[in-house]
């Protein structure tokens, strides 16, 4: 069984399984030498199939695509790669106030649509390297072109460059998370029958978190889901607020954290951010609720020192995150943990993870 997987939203990627075994991952950025590339990986597909397939698309018997729907306008515009600072601190300005903080919030997702198709059409941050056909753009109005995305173009676009002829499939953007904590990882038995697989995001396919237990044949069982850990998504425009690049710079965040002095500067920050989320009797809670995560962030966060910011801001994620596992280790009874999404790529949140005593072991 040859199975070709697809990423085609941010950092786009082809994967290659043959009989069970990855033997092949490129990234598209690789390729392109465009940092946090976005679209249809076409040049990491032909990669992998020259490398290993001789080139030829029929020796592959599926395709699996990641996430159940893709986002338009990050695929059409150089919203990863191309948008700097500046341009992010514009977005928030022309988008997100007036949606947050005018009559505008009571739109729907046609709204946003036209927003950046009005973006699109304008000719800036266009993405060269995308590999679909958006023709259909200019024909369309907003709703019937972000449908036409997930419905045809999304599918077409493998038999228009690689003369694919079967079924598509998709696997949905936790669900990838979930399956590769836990395959990807060289676990023993013993410990396959004790994981708890946990992923954690700032949002993906109308999720930001989920909680999985596998079962004897590898499978993974969904038990719940969720779009109220924000974690990730304040950490995201903490980032910003910072002067950082957002979906790039968290790291550089983390790094800042501990040159800040423990005390009561950094428990100032911790206390704004736990007011905003924490996780308390198995649930996520917002005692004084955020109104955005941008305006009413900085605003709470207006007179504390950057590296004061970084360190509350860590300590916070760090603290509200083991505290969910904490809860889902003791509901289901497991001691190991598998984890994967956005999160889970904050190395010292790992580390006090791999601290908690009711943790045996992490991957």
């Amino acid at each position: 069984m040859i199975i070709l997987g697809v990423q085609s939203g941010h950092n786009a990627t082809a994967a290659l399984m043959v009989n069970g075994e990855t033997v092949g991952l490129i990234h598209e950025e690789r390729l392109t030498k465009r940092k946090n590339q976005t679209g249809f990986p076409l040049l990491a597909i032909r990669r992998l199939l020259g490398l290993h397939l001789g080139g030829d698309i029929k020796k592959v018997d599926r395709i699996s695509l990641a996430g159940a729907m893709g986002s338009l306008y990050w695929s059409a515009l150089d919203h990863y790669a191309d948008f700097s600072v500046q341009d992010n601190v514009r977005e928030m300005h022309e988008y997100w106030h007036p949606y947050f903080y005018t009559d505008r919030r009571s739109s729907d997702a046609v709204f946003f649509d036209d927003y950046w198709r009005q973006k699109y059409l304008s000719g800036r941050h266009l993405n060269a390297d995308h590999n679909y056909d958006f023709s259909f753009i200019e024909r369309m109005n907003s709703r019937e072109a972000f449908d036409h995305f997930n419905a045809r173009e999304r599918f077409d676009v493998f038999r228009r460059h690689l003369g694919w002829e079967s079924e598509v499939s998709t696997v949905g953007h936790h669900e990838c998370h979930a399956y590769y904590a836990f395959h990807g990882a060289p676990l023993t038995r013993a410990q396959r029958e004790d994981a708890l697989v946990l992923t954690a995001d700032s949002q993906g396919d109308n999720d930001n978190w989920t909680a999985w237990l596998p079962e004897v044949d590898g499978r993974l069982t969904l038990q719940a889901r969720g779009l109220d850990n924000t974690v990730g998504r304040i950490y995201k425009f903490a980032t910003l607020i910072l002067g950082m690049k957002p979906n790039e710079h968290e790291y550089k965040v983390m790094g800042l954290a501990p040159y800040a002095r423990p005390g009561r500067y950094v428990r100032a920050v911790e206390t704004v951010l736990h007011e905003a989320l924490d996780f308390r009797d198995g649930k996520f809670v917002s005692d004084v609720p955020l109104i955005d995560s941008y305006f009413d962030l900085k605003n709470r966060l207006e007179g504390h020192r950057f590296d004061n910011i970084a360190a509350g801001l860590q300590n916070w994620a760090s603290t509200v995150t083991r505290a969910w596992i904490s809860y889902w280790l003791k509901r289901t009874g497991r001691r190991g943990l598998c984890f994967s999404g956005g999160l889970s790529m904050n190395i010292r949140i790992n580390g006090d993870i791999l601290a908690m005593p009711e943790v045996d072991w992490l991957s």
